[in-house]
């Protein structure tokens, strides 16, 4: 049987696992960007884009408002 207790460790549940994807989702960001960064300053701007390709797919995860 559904009871609004089980409903709230349900939700609280999910806003930590939102908190942990956001949290995994900006250092991936980072993570690319700084490999962006090198390739951009070795004058390889193709995998310099893809790596910001990935930083934009990481970021577009992110939903802080979820998690409150």
């Amino acid at each position: 049987m559904v009871n609004t207790e089980s409903v709230l460790k349900h939700i609280e549940r999910m806003r930590e696992h939102i908190k942990r994807n956001n949290q995994t989702a900006r250092e991936q960001a980072e993570y690319h960007k700084t490999f962006a960064d090198k390739h951009f300053g070795l004058g390889n701007t193709e995998r310099a884009e893809r790596h910001l390709d990935r930083v934009a797919a990481w970021l577009s995860t992110i939903d802080d408002d979820l998690a409150k």
